[in-house]
């Protein structure tokens, strides 16, 4: 009797066993439905109460303006680069930071993503434009992390929602600065909202006089739009060239570019999102500055940072990875410092990355087109 129990029991056992490793492996295999449920809102986007709008004639609507305390100061330790000139204003939009179903669209206010853009977005992807002049960057009625997933009405409006938003701030930054010459630059869904802004502020308009670059950080942009609603613009091919758009969306070898790219939405010339699968990207290497497929290998990354617990940025890492564009995605290397490292969820592609593995050679670039973009002046 005593033998058949512990039969039993090992059955019963390897049974339990085989039904936690089955569903573990089925979370890994739907992880991508599990997140998307989470984060999900669930409640149509005209039935919500949007947030306040932010007023950005004021402060407390900009998480980096002039005289005001701002992560986007602060300089990787050790780092003693002077700045090369204070002439230039920066117009920088952030990513995703509203992990949250509660609304279709992040209050403003909210702490939590005041407090990641604060700490990680303006020190460890906005501070390398804080080299050539002050740096803008609003606190905006952002689209919730989940609208990055879908293509419905919902997740559509919402980033419209955030999209006017970023639009008006622009236009306070214009009034700001009165005739400065000024970068664009976004980062994830601040680089949705970067291409919006050429569409509708830059392209054919006076102010293309003043305009120096747009970089379009890890957000994908289809080529032909340079047909259409950026006719007047083209993709930069050198380091010093001006006038032009820099983008790149940077994945690692082993991840499915086919289907991230169905993933992504972009302005089209009617102001609405349109799909992005299945067309040319445009890929601007940011360790050669140049729009070919030719590979840049490690000793040309002069450092990357990454935000520390303490909310002060590392030393540069040189050498962290290399880069090449193929088939208009930016290939990296899986750092082997855990600190340039991401969880491998699919919802972690579209969140705040902590580092950036670019930041000296972003920096060094934004020098060198800002002192062509004056020389030509003279």
């Amino acid at each position: 009797m005593r033998d058949v129990n512990r039969k039993i029991l090992k059955y019963v056992l390897i049974g339990a066993g085989g039904f936690i490793l089955f569903l573990g492996l089925a979370a890994y295999s739907f992880r991508d439905n599990i997140i998307r449920f989470t984060l999900n809102p669930r409640v149509p986007f005209q039935t919500t109460q949007p947030p306040p709008a932010p007023d950005y004639t004021q402060d407390a609507a900009w998480a980096a303006r002039p005289n005001l305390a701002s992560g986007v100061t602060k300089r990787p330790m050790g780092d003693t680069e002077e700045s090369a000139t204070d002439a230039v204003s920066t117009f920088f939009v952030h990513t995703s930071t509203y992990y949250q179903s509660d609304n279709w669209n992040a209050p403003s206010n909210d702490q939590n993503v005041i407090k990641m853009v604060d700490e990680i977005a303006m020190p460890v992807w906005a501070s390398p434009f804080q080299i050539v002049g002050s740096v803008y960057a609003p606190r905006y009625r952002q689209a919730t992390l989940y609208s990055m997933f879908t293509h419905n009405h919902d997740g559509v409006q919402s980033r419209k929602f955030a999209y006017k938003d970023v639009s008006r701030a622009f236009q306070q930054f214009l009034k700001d600065i009165g005739n400065a010459p000024f970068i664009i630059a976004g980062h994830g869904q601040g680089g949705l909202h970067a291409i919006g802004l050429l569409q509708d502020h830059i392209v054919g308009k006076d102010l293309q006089d003043r305009f120096i670059a747009t970089y379009i950080m890890d957000y994908p942009l289809p080529t032909d739009l340079f047909d259409v609603s950026l006719n007047t613009l083209k993709v930069c091919e050198s380091a010093e060239e001006t006038g032009c758009v820099i983008a790149w969306n940077a994945m690692h070898y082993d991840d499915d570019a086919n289907e991230e790219q169905k993933r992504y939405e972009v302005w089209n010339i009617f102001g609405d999102l349109t799909s992005v699968a299945d067309r040319t990207l445009t890929c601007v290497n940011p360790l050669t500055w140049m729009a070919n497929e030719q590979p840049a290998p490690n000793p040309q990354n002069k450092g990357g940072v990454a935000s520390l617990p303490s909310t002060d940025l590392s030393s540069p890492e040189p050498e962290i990875t290399g880069a090449q564009c193929r088939g208009g995605h930016l290939y990296v290397d899986h750092p082997n410092d855990s600190r340039f490292q991401r969880l491998n969820w699919p919802s972690y592609r579209y969140r705040l990355d902590p580092f950036n593995m670019f930041y000296l050679n972003i920096r060094e670039n934004v020098i060198t087109r800002t002192e062509a973009w004056l020389s030509e002046q003279r």
